[in-house]
């Protein structure tokens, strides 16, 4: 006995479980294309945005602020040398001194037309740095001792690495 295919073209009738569940599939997968769109658009704004910001609102490390371009400029090597974080003991016009946080040796700069004093990423002036202030110096000096050394650089409240 053979059996018969049916080769209708005619649908079979669905129950209405089956109906509500392919419209639920239908609506799921609609939501995620609309999410994954959503997050595209999102980042593609975000980008622009960052770009928009321009190079001056960009935040800044303290090798940023500091201008410290090699790896060696910042350790202390050669001609430049760098007094970690301190805190201020005294200031003037002409010289700040200094406390090392590291070793506790006290050192004190120089302060002349060419130091440069920044504070959260603008210029600032020695009238701008307290006693107990935290700081970083950046000196060069021709000699190893302390009455040669020049601040260059002086970077107020610097951020501290977690």
């Amino acid at each position: 006995m053979k059996k018969e295919l049916d080769v209708s073209n005619e649908k079979q009738p669905t129950s209405p479980a089956s109906a509500e569940k392919n419209r639920f599939s239908k609506k799921m997968a609609l939501y995620g294309v609309i999410g994954l769109l959503v997050v595209i658009i999102s980042f593609i704004g975000g980008m622009q945005f960052q770009k928009g910001r321009g190079d001056d609102k960009v935040q800044q490390t303290p090798r940023d602020i500091l201008n410290l371009r090699s790896p060696d400029s910042f350790t202390g090597r050669g001609m430049r040398h760098n007094a970690g974080i301190s805190t201020v003991t005294a200031v003037s016009e002409t010289s700040i001194s200094v406390k090392n946080q590291r070793d506790n040796a006290e050192t004190t700069y120089a302060i002349n037309g060419d130091t440069r004093i920044i504070s959260k990423g603008t210029d600032a002036t020695y009238n701008d740095i307290k006693v107990g202030d935290k700081v970083m110096v950046t000196a060069s000096s021709q000699s190893d001792d302390a009455a040669g050394k020049t601040a260059e650089r002086i970077l107020l409240d610097p951020p501290v690495a977690p």
